[in-house]
């Protein structure tokens, strides 16, 4: 994120404490100069605040936010949830065997029931981070 403001020189990334109202004022996303390097992505949820948002405010909008038809728009799975089941296929493979097998056959999680039963061992879901250990 780029921010140009009287106080900050352009290209500033962090905490923006001068007035970003005014007609000198430019917030860019996804590139360096206006129009050039566009992004490569999509961007899923983008917001900016006029104050500080404490880390409550931060992980309830990371962990709880939807879009306009109520679907959560987080896409990974804290370490409360879901995970690797104790599920084994008709020749008795578990997920660690799917996971170690991933490394060299990068097709073999591809049926629905290893994906809904191996999420983590099949990295179809990415791990939260869920901040630094106490």
């Amino acid at each position: 994120v780029e921010f140009k403001c009287e106080e900050h020189p352009l290209g500033t990334v962090g905490k923006v404490d001068c007035n970003l109202n005014g007609d000198g004022s430019y917030i860019s996303l996804g590139h360096r100069m206006p129009g050039a390097y566009q992004f490569a992505t999509t961007v899923q949820d983008w917001r900016y605040y006029r104050e500080a948002l404490t880390a409550e405010e931060i992980k309830r909008l990371a962990f709880e936010s939807i879009d306009e038809d109520g679907k959560n728009l987080r896409t990974c799975e804290r370490s409360d949830e879901g995970g690797d089941t104790d599920w084994k296929d008709v020749k008795g493979k578990g997920c660690a065997w799917y996971q170690e097998k991933k490394k060299t056959v990068s097709t073999i999680c591809s049926t629905e029931e290893v994906k809904k039963n191996c999420p983590v061992a099949c990295d179809f879901k990415a791990k939260c981070w869920e901040g630094l250990p106490n």
